[in-house]
C-alpha cells in the first residue's frame, strides 16, 4: 500500500466536496485498513502501535479507494450493481435543497409573529388567516406548522450549541 502523494491533494479536495454519508463510509473504511494495518505488523513481529503515521496512511488509502471508485470507469467489475448502489446513494445525499421565498419570509418576517400568537393560543388555522390578512401571505396549514417547528428545532440546536461552546470558554480573570 502506497499513499499515492502524487494525487493525494486531488483526493483531499475530492473528500471535502462529499456528503456526509460518503464521508463516513471513507472512515468506516479507514478503520478497516487500519487494524488490517496493525494485524500485518504483528504478524510481521513488529510492535503493532497506535499512531498517527498508521492512521493517516489508512486514511488517505480509503479516499484514494473510494475516489477511484466513483471516478473509474465501470467495465467488467464484479461488483457493478454495488458501485452503482453506492454512487446513486451519494447523488440522493448530494441533492440541494431549494430555497423557498415562504419559509425565508418567515423565518426572517414572520418567525416572532407566529411564536407570539402560538403563546397566545392561537391555532394554526387562525394563525395562517392572521397572515393572509395582515401580511397578504397565502400559506397552507400544514406548511405552515412543519416550518415552523422545523425552525423551533433548528433554533433549539443552535441555543444548546452556543450555550456547550460558552461552558468551554475559560472564565475570564480580572486584572
Amino acid at each position: 500500500m502506497k499513499p499515492y502523494k502524487n494525487d493525494l491533494d486531488k483526493y483531499l479536495r475530492w473528500y471535502v466536496k462529499q456528503p456526509e454519508c460518503e464521508r463516513i463510509a471513507i472512515h468506516n473504511e479507514q478503520v478497516i485498513i487500519f487494524r488490517r494495518l496493525l494485524a500485518e505488523k504483528r504478524k510481521a513481529g513488529e510492535v503493532a502501535k497506535v499512531d498517527g503515521d498508521t492512521n493517516y496512511l489508512a486514511f488517505c488509502e480509503s479516499v484514494s479507494r473510494r475516489y477511484r471508485l466513483h471516478n473509474e470507469k465501470l467495465d467488467n467489475r464484479q461488483n457493478l450493481k454495488a458501485i452503482e448502489a453506492i454512487r446513486i446513494n451519494v447523488a440522493k445525499n448530494t441533492r440541494k435543497i431549494k430555497s423557498s421565498k415562504v419559509r425565508d419570509k418567515i423565518s426572517s418576517e414572520l418567525y416572532l409573529t407566529i411564536k407570539t400568537l402560538r403563546n397566545e393560543g392561537l391555532s394554526w388555522v387562525k394563525i395562517k388567516k392572521y397572515i393572509a390578512q395582515h401580511h397578504k401571505r397565502r400559506i397552507s396549514t400544514a406548511y405552515l406548522h412543519r416550518i415552523f417547528t422545523e425552525m423551533e428545532k433548528e433554533r433549539e440546536l443552535d441555543q444548546i450549541e452556543s450555550e456547550s461552546v460558552d461552558k468551554n470558554k475559560p472564565d475570564k480573570v480580572g486584572w
